[in-house]
């Protein structure tokens, strides 16, 4: 059995997080090659230990084998008191409970929900863009456009009141890059006790939106509290990780010799960018860390029973034996089979709505801004340092024509 590679915890963390604009550090490139899974933690005297999986081969495989590598930790294995895991907590269970409330979620993000959201998230993409236009010909897109549409699109899907939309907005920001175990504790509550009163009203009138379906076809067999969990994970998923995503999408496209005039015009050419820069871009560091339920060896390395294992997305999308010249962004490759969302069982529920959003803000953004340009040199583009699960520009001045910032003008006035 071939001796695990050694490395600092701190320093293993580090590696996953570390960033180079939209790029991963040229360290965990190097860690791959040398050991695909590396033990990231001296073991004292058989006590468990951590690994890093950066490999794509590797990841996959730990992602998708839920019976030997669980999402809860050893102390909830039976070494421990369990922590206190909130009810709906999708991300930090097993099955049967994990499947039970997936199944709820399954027809939520179906193809042909989907396609009915579509106009709507079409027409909100505009109303975006409409805003920013009325700056004049320059302004942040990551303010104006990138992270308020998921946020007005999971307002879209639950139904929320256009009167809560500030307050929502409030919430979602407080979320943010809250990695301050007080802060991020105040805004769990408080989205929690906003879902849970949601859901008391739907339970009295339900409607059709994201609760009130799921209501009417199982209210019987859920609690208030299992819901407002599982809908306080369906929101803080589909805000952060889409925003980032976007704004490091357009950064890409505006640096390429086309633009976004690459994919004007056509559905397709948006749909296969989307992939290629969730496969290249991936702004969420690292899944949710699995422990092993037994030995088991992964890329030729031994972890023992209660080892944790930390799996780098980004690492593993940049693998080259998955894609050739995995460090080119290549709009027409359509790679699919990346991990973005993950693998497996705890493959992101929401990635339909997720993929729809990105192909339908480029699509649009294509359309109506053909002079959309960034309005600093790409390296002056600021990313965010908060030491969170989610990278991504902190903030992206962009510009546009006077030609096109006046076409709306006439087209409100007319």
């Amino acid at each position: 059995m071939a001796t695990a590679s050694r490395a600092n915890t701190s320093k293993a963390i580090e590696l996953v997080r570390q960033r180079v604009g939209c790029d991963p550090g040229p360290e965990i490139g190097k860690l791959r090659s040398e050991s695909p899974i590396a033990e990231v933690e001296e073991r004292v005297a058989g006590e468990p230990t951590a690994w890093l999986a950066t490999g794509y081969k590797e990841v996959r495989e730990i992602l998708g084998d839920h019976s030997r590598f669980s999402n809860k930790r050893m102390s909830e294995l039976g070494r421990g008191t369990r922590r206190n895991v909130p009810p709906g907590s999708l991300l930090e269970e097993d099955p049967p409970r994990h499947t039970k409330w997936r199944r709820l979620l399954i027809s939520e993000f179906s193809a042909g929900r989907m396609n009915r959201l579509r106009p709507r998230v079409v027409a909100l993409v505009n109303e975006c863009i409409d805003k920013m236009l009325l700056q004049g010909t320059s302004a942040d897109f990551m303010q104006l456009v990138a992270r308020p549409l998921p946020a007005l699109v999971i307002c879209e899907l639950f139904g929320f009141p256009r009167d809560d939309r500030v307050r929502f907005a409030r919430m979602v920001n407080s979320f943010r890059g809250a990695v301050d175990s007080t802060r991020q504790k105040a805004a769990n509550r408080e989205l929690a006790s906003y879902t849970y009163k949601l859901i008391e009203q739907e339970r009295r009138a339900p409607r059709d939106t994201f609760l009130g379906r799921i209501l009417q076809a199982q209210g019987d067999t859920l609690e208030n509290m299992e819901l407002s969990g599982i809908a306080s994970a369906v929101i803080t998923a589909g805000i952060d990780n889409v925003g980032c995503t976007l704004g490091m999408g357009v950064l890409l496209l505006l640096e390429c010799p086309e633009g976004l005039s690459a994919i004007r015009g056509s559905r397709e050419r948006a749909e296969f960018a989307t992939e290629e820069i969730l496969r290249y871009t991936t702004a969420i560091h690292g899944a949710t860390m699995r422990t092993a339920t037994t030995d088991v060896e992964i890329g030729g390395k031994l972890i023992k029973q209660g080892d944790g294992v930390f799996c780098s997305l980004l690492a593993a999308n940049r693998d080259e034996a998955f894609v050739a010249h995995p460090d080119e962004l290549d709009i027409t490759r359509g790679a699919s089979r990346h991990l973005a969302f993950g693998h497996g069982i705890h493959h992101c529920i929401g990635a339909p709505l997720a993929r729809m959003e990105l192909s339908v803000a480029l699509e649009v953004l294509a359309e109506r801004l053909p002079s959309l340009r960034l309005a600093v040199e790409a390296d002056e583009v600021s990313f965010r340092n908060d030491g969170g699960p989610v990278f991504g520009p902190e903030s992206m001045p962009v510009s546009w024509s006077e030609a096109e910032a006046e076409r709306l003008t006439r087209e409100r006035s007319s």
